[in-house]
């Protein structure tokens, strides 16, 4: 990748209202499209502009992926998540894997 390239892609996240008021701020991150390969520097290139707009620091981008999603599961530990638990049947009764990311 050289300076003139771009990473492109579209993501949601969402913070609680008591995390624009404390010091350990969690962005919850519940849509993402990018190329696979470019997720590591994407989601830095979002905590980065997270932290530009927000009233206090986030520290850490949570996730949540479906079991059944094992490609997903493994992208994203490649970019840099970390695998914090297994909730079983949580979102509409379905296991998800908690996933965070260390800002």
């Amino acid at each position: 990748m050289d300076d003139t390239e771009t990473i492109r892609g579209i993501a949601e996240f969402e913070t609680s209202a008591i995390s624009r008021y404390i010091t350990n701020s969690v962005a919850i991150l519940s849509y993402v499209s990018c190329p696979s390969k470019n997720l590591d520097e994407f989601v830095k290139g979002c905590a980065s502009l997270i932290n530009k707009v927000a009233l206090c620091r986030t520290t850490k981008i949570r996730t949540y992926i479906p079991v059944d999603q094992p490609e997903a599961i493994e992208s994203f530990s490649h970019s840099g998540f970390e695998k914090a638990a297994f909730l079983k049947e949580e979102y509409g009764k379905i296991d998800v894997c908690m996933m965070d990311y260390f800002v």
